[in-house]
């Protein structure tokens, strides 16, 4: 009897089954959702109430005007929560990870003790203001004064990405002195009834 084919099944079924079982460990430890390409303003402006509510800058949230852009967007950036902060006086450009400790990020910031980017900065934020300029429309905008303000963040999520890793990106806010925060929702409005 030839075991061959016999091995070569099981492997595959073994293979196949450690990928789900790897995607539901992530959907269920992180809270990942299944993409969700039409968004609508309630449940938009409900996943980030944590930005809405009781804040000192300004807030912007854009959604993608078509699904091409979105879907090109989606296809050119790999990791996903992240966020860019630029500091308004020397205009140097910080790219953090939402995996990490984003509240320590955010003091050593205002310290101006942080010293580890990930990569080039200057290109995912060349990219983010590209797309922003072209391909984004602002769904909600909400102005403030901001007493002397030192930075613009930007975050790069999506409602998918559940819970956790949005309650991760709230640690931002300890950031001082934020003028504006501009957050890029991966979705397209839906036209609620």
């Amino acid at each position: 009897m030839n075991l061959r084919p016999i091995l070569r099944l099981t492997f595959m079924f073994i293979l196949v089954s450690s990928f789900y079982s790897c995607q539901l460990t992530l959907k269920t430890f992180l809270g990942v959702k299944d993409f969700e390409q039409y968004v609508s303003q309630t449940d938009r402006l409900k996943y980030y109430n944590g930005f809405v509510q009781n804040n000192n800058y300004n807030l912007k949230i854009f959604t993608f005007k078509e699904q091409d852009s979105l879907f090109n967007f989606l296809t050119k950036q790999t990791n996903f929560p992240f966020i860019v902060v630029k500091n308004l006086d020397t205009n140097e450009k910080y790219r953090l990870s939402c995996y990490e400790d984003v509240g320590y990020d955010a003091e050593s910031l205002n310290k101006n003790e942080f010293t580890i980017t990930q990569d080039k900065p200057e290109h995912t934020y060349s990219y983010m203001e590209k797309t922003i300029t072209q391909n984004l429309k602002i769904s909600y905008n909400k102005k403030k004064t901001v007493q002397n303000p030192k930075w613009d963040v930007y975050i790069v999520s999506g409602t998918f990405l559940g819970r956790k890793l949005q309650k991760r990106t709230l640690e931002i806010k300890k950031l001082n002195n934020i003028r504006t925060i501009n957050i890029i929702d991966m979705s397209m409005e839906k036209i609620e009834e």
